[in-house]
């Protein structure tokens, strides 16, 4: 497997990521959701942990992204 297709797998997987960050976002920060007297912001910690870890996980990947492609970039040179 090239590095061309570790960038279209890491897009990919991050599609339910931005799905459930934007979803719980609405539902955290909405009204409307939310039922009066109700404690909106119960979850927050859950959430703001949940997009550090997505962001985490990110780096990693961008990292080994950026590894594979100098790789691949060297061995291109050395043939």
């Amino acid at each position: 497997m090239n590095y061309k297709t570790y960038l279209w797998i890491m897009l990919f997987l991050n599609i339910p990521n931005i799905g459930i960050i934007t979803l719980c976002g609405i539902d955290i920060f909405s009204d409307y959701y939310n039922p009066p007297g109700g404690d909106r912001f119960e979850f927050l910690n859950f959430y703001l942990f949940f997009i550090q870890v997505v962001i985490i996980v990110n780096i990693f990947g961008i990292v080994r992204y950026c590894k594979c492609r100098r790789l691949a970039k060297a061995q291109e040179g050395s043939e």
